[in-house]
């Protein structure tokens, strides 16, 4: 039985991050994954659905010639594949230990691994963390049939539908509405909560929403969707409001939930139950591992930006206005927006806008949103300026013009006592 310091049940960015962590500190590190290192965000997540969105967007842009689905769709995979090797190559060059099988049972400082079609056998650790993720959820009432799908299953679509109902206006809602929507495929996306991506400031959701209405993604925020039933030519999807909409397909994006990890073992990234993103998951591995060893095992959580790669992009960093109210911190608020902007005006996407949220008192960032052109790349600077502790002030004249972030600088609001 082979034997090691750590052992990392997980090869998605938090496992994968957790190896960086243990063999930087000179340990001896194993690395069980069910299949090829990347877990979701590469597989199934992130990678492939940035793939297909920018094949999107060069249909909306009228790049000529345009990508067919099934072009996107195969770049989109191939994506995947690619920077699932590249995951592997990583792995061994920090000679960490590989084992493809999954971990069928642990306890004490043993983990049984079943390989596909191998025998099983057993690793040996002084720790063990788990990096086994989160699992779509599945709303009870959806029945079982081929046409719904989860995000897995809309990637490997052979054929685009004419309608389709997307159940939940979160993040990977969004995206999947917009890249539909920008192959043609008649869109409606329902989200049961009062406005689109209800986790972050409502300001965000109420904007993306109106862009989508332009775009003729139809979008029933307030509702739940009361029933589903196939028939012979698609599905029927009754809403609680008394909506009705025919579809073809119906993808539920409703969320995931953290895969259980029993035995008391130390668990990291999505499946420890935190923010589910990568850079947080990757956090909280360097975390996991810095406890191991015996050192300080902080992270900056509000430090970490959210972003979502729908047309527009929308990002967040830190608190929002209501957060900081809630925690009774007094705030000064500035907002500034995209129709003012040179570039976002040359580009023709002027639709959006950035909020900066500080301390009343010491003009300290405390957050900032974003909705519009580049706010994924743009709200590393107000990330920045959160995680140490700047003034609003440092988001002045740090940007070149014209430039997408010259409207976060606009948004920063003068510190005045």
């Amino acid at each position: 039985m082979e034997k090691f310091d750590i052992l990392i049940v997980g090869a998605g960015p938090a496992g994968l991050a957790a190896a960086r962590a243990a063999t930087r500190r000179k340990l001896r590190t194993a690395v069980v994954s069910r299949e090829a290192p990347g877990g979701t965000c590469v597989h199934r997540g992130c990678v492939p659905v940035k793939s297909l969105l920018a094949s999107a967007a060069a249909r909306r842009t009228g790049v000529v010639p345009a990508p067919d689905w099934q072009t996107a769709r195969t770049r989109a995979l191939e994506m995947a594949v690619h920077f699932s090797r590249g995951a592997a190559s990583e792995l061994a060059r920090s000679g960490a230990a590989f084992f493809l099988g999954e971990a069928v049972g642990a306890a004490g400082d043993r983990v049984r691994v079943k390989p596909v079609d191998a025998p099983s056998f057993e690793l040996s650790a002084r720790h063990i963390l788990f990096a086994v993720g989160a699992q779509p959820v599945r709303p009870g009432f959806l029945p079982e049939s081929s046409r719904i799908l989860d995000a897995e299953g809309a990637l490997r679509l052979p054929s685009l539908p004419r309608r389709i109902v997307i159940l939940g206006g979160g993040a990977v809602g969004c995206e999947f509405a917009s890249v539909f929507s920008d192959f043609g495929v008649e869109t409606f996306l329902v989200e049961r909560e009062a406005h689109l991506l209800p986790e972050i400031d409502r300001d965000c959701g109420v904007t993306l929403a109106g862009a989508f209405a332009r775009r003729g993604i139809r979008v029933a925020t307030g509702t739940a969707v009361e029933e589903v039933r196939e028939g012979a030519d698609g599905l029927r999807v009754v809403t609680a409001d008394g909506c009705v909409i025919e579809a073809d397909l119906l993808l539920s994006a409703v969320g995931r939930r953290p895969v259980p990890v029993d035995g008391g073992f130390r668990v990291c990234g999505d499946a420890a139950g935190s923010v589910q993103l990568a850079p947080w998951a990757e956090a909280s591995a360097e975390a996991a591992v810095a406890a191991i060893c015996g050192e300080d095992s902080a992270f900056e959580g509000d430090a970490i930006p959210a972003c979502v790669f729908s047309h527009p992009e929308v990002a967040t960093v830190g608190l929002s206005e209501t957060d900081a109210r809630a925690r009774g911190i007094p705030v000064r608020v500035g907002k500034a927006y995209f129709r003012a902007n040179a570039r976002a005006a040359a580009v023709g996407e002027t639709v959006g806008f950035a909020k900066v949220v500080a301390d009343y008192v010491t003009g300290r960032i405390l957050g900032a949103a974003i909705v519009g052109p580049g706010a994924s790349d743009v709200i590393a600077a107000a990330a920045i300026a959160v995680r140490n502790g700047l003034g609003a002030d440092a988001l002045k004249g740090v940007f070149p013009h014209p430039s997408f972030g010259e409207t976060l600088s606009a948004a920063a609001p003068q510190h005045s006592l």
